[in-house]
């Protein structure tokens, strides 16, 4: 799965006052606009440090390289930090830049073997600070898989949904903020469960929206850390309004 890293736009200023205006008797030559001194401006722009640091199956490179068989870590072209692909050997356990543009965004880093087949993917989550080290980790790990269940005011979906309206949910999870979103739609507001299956490991944030036949009827947001090679249950509680039939 490839993911391009995104510019960030890291400044916006709005400033709420006017310059002062002159004087009545200021004289010719003064226009009333507030003069700036170009050098004594400051500008928030730079770069920083960063460092992807990995693990592989939960161990440090010197031995998890070798278990599983890798032989460099390739990271792909994003047209903006990397502008080609980028591959170092795995045992050295990191990857160091050191002036690294300031963005935001998700960097695909893949595991390889001497043959270039890819072993595991994980999409790193980058965000870069003016002048500031910062460390990425990396965790080339079997996939997890997450089940969500959800209830309605407290009680089970199954004997809830009618009495508020509900119809469906949907399911939204970044495991990688901004990746795009894993949406699971159309699921039977009843069915009070679902899984998602092969998601990176990490921590997941869940966003559950429950809706009617024509409006949401309630948003809840959770986070669950997913486990290689297991299934974690995460539970969402929603509330919603008992409808009233005239």
């Amino acid at each position: 799965m490839n993911a391009r890293s995104l510019p960030f736009a890291l400044l916006a200023l709005s400033l709420g006052c006017s310059p002062t205006p002159p004087p009545a008797d200021a004289g010719p030559g003064v226009s009333g606009e507030a003069s700036v001194d170009a050098d004594k401006v400051e500008v928030f722009n730079g770069t920083g440090v960063l460092v992807y640091a990995w693990t592989v199956r939960g161990m440090p490179p010197a031995t998890g390289c070798a278990a599983a068989g890798a032989a460099s870590v390739r990271f792909a072209a994003d047209g903006f930090l990397f502008t080609q692909k980028m591959v170092v050997p795995c045992t050295q356990g990191e990857l160091r830049i050191n002036e690294a543009m300031l963005v935001q965004g998700g960097i695909t880093a893949e595991l390889v073997d001497a043959s270039g087949t890819v072993i595991h993917t994980y999409l790193a989550e980058t965000n870069v600070t003016a002048n500031e080290t910062t460390t990425v980790p990396v965790r080339f790990e079997a996939p997890g898989s997450l089940r969500v269940r959800w209830t309605i005011n407290g009680t089970s979906a199954a004997s809830t949904c009618a009495a508020v309206g509900g119809y469906g949910t949907e399911l939204e999870l970044r495991p990688v903020d901004p990746r795009p979103a894993t949406a699971r739609g159309g699921i039977a507001c009843a069915a009070g469960m679902a899984t998602v299956s092969n998601l990176q490991v990490g921590q997941a944030r869940v966003s559950g929206r429950l809706f009617s036949r024509d409006s949401r009827l309630s948003t809840v947001m959770g986070e669950a850390e997913i486990v290689s090679g297991t299934t974690t249950t995460l539970t969402l509680a929603f509330e919603a309004p008992v409808r009233v039939d005239p």
